[in-house]
């Protein structure tokens, strides 16, 4: 995953930039991914929109952060050492909510872009999916998505996060 992207890496920040106050205000957003390249890129791109992140190594490290820390929204790789993301996102969503956010939305990341790929990440309970090498011009507006429509539930109503 490059910055030489044809110019999607600026279109994702326009894209996110021009929406980010009006829908989304400030995000705090969990980067799963063990791969320091990627980690880099992904980090440039979020905090060059304004957004906070943190990032956890592999699964395990993920849960321990998701319960330390509140969370609008996790990227996750899907393999890891420790824990995969396929791991990490069961235990999620079958965690006790006064642990963890069971309805966090959940972005996979992943190299795998075979067909049944994004059914298998689906059917684990993620939200979304995203191959590599990341479009960020896409990776915008599954932001701009995921956080209008948390900012258009009703106050303490948990909205699903499922995209259609």
């Amino acid at each position: 995953m490059g910055l030489a992207d044809g110019g999607k890496y600026e279109e994702g920040v326009k894209k996110v930039a021009n929406n980010k106050n009006e829908i989304t205000g400030d995000l705090d957003i969990l980067l799963v991914e063990d791969n320091e390249l990627n980690q880099e890129v992904v980090s440039l791109f979020l905090r060059k929109v304004g957004y906070n992140l943190v990032i956890a190594n592999n699964g395990e490290e993920a849960i321990i952060k998701l319960e330390k820390q509140h969370f609008d929204l996790i990227l996750m790789d899907i393999e890891m050492p420790e824990m995969n993301g396929f791991e990490c996102t069961r235990l999620i969503r079958k965690s006790d909510p006064s642990r963890l956010n069971p309805e966090i939305p959940i972005i996979a990341m992943t190299a795998h872009a075979m067909k049944g790929d994004k059914d298998k990440c689906m059917g684990a309970g993620m939200d979304d999916y995203m191959s590599k090498p990341l479009n960020f011009k896409e990776l915008g507006e599954k932001l701009i998505y995921f956080m209008d429509k948390k900012s258009k539930a009703e106050p303490g109503s948990v909205p699903s996060m499922r995209r259609a």
